[in-house]
């Protein structure tokens, strides 16, 4: 306000100074003989207006010459505003200090951002989508890469070209597991990309974690699960045969190591030894059985896969499982879309899944109990068979999966180890949650055709 009544006197002072000049130049010319002094108002006249347009140009530029500071964050300098420009002054100045405060917080985040991504545990590269440009690459993609510098991407390319391919084609919120040899051995990378946009360039950020330790551990862990369930199970068989076997030679021998003549035994030795022969055949035929799940596991078919529906399937196994419930005094329900579903699969591996699924449920319920099969159709198919029956203990749930862990006297402990592998070779997963006294629920995750 006080900048424009500023400009407003300034303009009116010259425009009544150029007036009254050129009126009194008007008045002597027309009154008196004074001629020459008539000239000389007119010229001061005409110098006052002079001033006047120069004063509108100055302030003019000076606005010009602000805003261009402005439009090119120019703050270093005064662009020519005079202190009398209180306005343009005051502006100018709380301007250049706004600037340069978010000038220096843009600077010390971009330090704090940096020092982050230097230091992060896991390895990142930032590139350019158009002209493969790298504009960030901090200490750890350096160390895993072997290569303190670089600008281009084509230049990982000597470490490995299809990983170099692999950044390119990887989508925004992607994940992929990629595993490569280097001079210090192998590595398995999980790697997630995430795609931006900063003034108009497309960039893409990939994080690159080494996840080979983790997997190494696991793989032990599983490893030492499995040997403890083979060891287990093998002492279950070996020793009560070793246990009989010592026994019935004991039976068949006299006390000078000589062997007993089969004849000599009486009616209660023979029945103890054919007892005990049918017991050694038949735990050594369990431990045949034992070592033949053990082979069905290590050799998972490959899914020969083909349009199946996925609606059609379901309805047949319950169709096939639900005079077996009724007669155990069991229901069984089957809840689908009202439009069918179809996906591409194996049938007969899927079946196999199923049918293991139905039949653990229906071992799981007590008197009066409930199945249910419910298919559903969200980001991928979900297939999930829920029993009211009395759940699973946090104990059998961290082993479930684990291949030929079993709670039941009978069981190989294959069944679930064996229906999530093949499931993961159609390319999906299964898992399970479980409350003791509130049943459990398989589900199957398939990815759509």
């Amino acid at each position: 306000m006080i900048f424009k009544q500023s400009i407003r006197v300034q303009v009116l002072v010259r425009i009544v100074i150029s007036l009254f000049l050129m009126a009194g130049a008007v008045l002597i010319l027309t009154f008196t003989p004074f001629w020459l002094l008539s000239c000389w108002l007119i010229l001061f006249g005409l110098l006052s207006v002079w001033e006047l347009i120069r004063y509108i140009e100055r302030d003019r530029r000076v606005l010009h010459s602000f805003l261009i500071s402005i439009n090119q964050n120019d703050f270093m300098g005064n662009v020519g505003i005079s202190r009398d420009q209180q306005f343009l002054y005051r502006a100018y100045k709380d301007l250049s200090s706004k600037y340069h405060q978010i000038a220096s917080e843009k600077e010390a985040n971009y330090l704090f951002l940096n020092t982050i991504v230097e230091h992060a545990g896991v390895p990142m590269i930032a590139f350019e989508e158009g002209k493969q440009e790298v504009r960030l690459i901090n200490d750890g993609a350096k160390e895993l890469f072997r290569k303190p510098h670089f600008r281009k991407l084509r230049s990982l390319e000597i470490v490995d070209p299809e990983l170099v391919q692999l950044f390119r084609e990887l989508k925004d919120g992607e994940n992929r597991l990629y595993r490569f040899q280097d001079d210090n051995g192998w590595k398995e990378l999980s790697i997630v990309a995430k795609q931006l946009k900063l003034q108009g360039e497309q960039y893409k950020l990939i994080a690159l974690h080494n996840i080979k330790k983790e997997l190494d551990e696991k793989e032990l862990e599983s490893w030492q699960k499995l040997l403890r369930v083979l060891t287990h199970e093998i002492k279950n068989s070996v020793i009560p045969i070793s246990t009989l076997s010592e026994l019935l030679e004991q039976m068949l021998e006299e006390d000078e190591g000589k062997p007993v003549q089969l004849s000599q035994l009486d009616e209660e030795d023979e029945e103890d030894l054919r007892i005990g022969l049918k017991t050694i055949a038949k735990r050594s035929k369990g431990l045949a059985s034992f070592v033949n799940s053990y082979g069905e596991m290590a050799s998972v078919p490959v899914p020969k896969l083909v349009a199946t529906s996925l609606s059609q399937l379901i309805t047949d196994v319950c169709h096939l499982y639900k005079p077996i419930y009724e007669k155990q005094q069991a229901t069984l329900n089957c809840h689908l879309p009202a439009e069918e579903v179809s996906a591409t699969l194996d049938p007969e591996l899927m079946e196999q899944v199923l049918i293991n699924l139905l039949k653990n449920g229906l071992e799981a319920l007590a008197e009066s109990g409930a199945v249910t099969v419910t298919l559903g159709v969200k980001q991928n198919y979900q297939i999930c068979i829920a029993d009211n029956g009395s759940g699973i203990s946090d104990e059998v749930m961290e082993n479930i999966f684990t291949p030929f862990f079993t709670t039941k006297e009978e069981g190989s402990g294959i069944g679930l180890s064996l229906s999530r592998q093949i499931i993961r070779k159609h390319g999906g997963d299964m898992d399970v949650k479980s409350k003791l006294g509130d049943g459990s629920t398989f589900t199957i995750y398939l990815p759509k055709s």
